[in-house]
């Protein structure tokens, strides 16, 4: 499924820490889901995404982030992104700032982040107006 992850309004169930590796993972990820060719996307959440950084180091106490994200950017190759289109897989100077509704921060630099896309069937559309 083509799925572009927004930080912004995304919930973050946890953060996962095995040795250098972190791993976001997300309760609800917000985003943009495409659904035909020449349709607008459609906005709404998926489950069960997981943004992992490997040869990961970070400022912030994974155990204390969770919850509502109020912003965040990732940059690689001196582009910095709010929105990640999925599958996402980069290499190289990669860097990231999550900030949660609350304040709490995580930043991380990183060698390489990964983040597969939602199955189809993981995703809610919003009907938020």
């Amino acid at each position: 499924m083509d799925f572009e992850l927004d930080f912004y309004s995304s919930e973050v169930e946890r953060v996962e820490v095995a040795g250098d590796t972190l791993s976001v993972v997300f309760s609800a990820a917000h985003g943009l889901r495409a659904v035909a060719p020449g349709l607008a996307p459609v906005r709404g959440y998926a489950s069960g995404v997981v943004l992992r950084f490997e040869a990961a180091r970070w400022e912030g106490d994974p155990a204390r982030f969770f919850g509502g994200l109020a912003d965040g950017w990732l940059e690689v190759a001196s582009t910095k992104r709010a929105r990640l289109r999925l599958p996402l897989s980069e290499t190289g100077g990669v860097r990231a700032e999550l900030r949660l509704i609350s304040g709490v921060s995580l930043l991380l630099a990183a060698a390489a982040v990964y983040c597969d896309a939602p199955a189809a069937e993981a995703f809610t559309e919003s009907y938020a107006c």
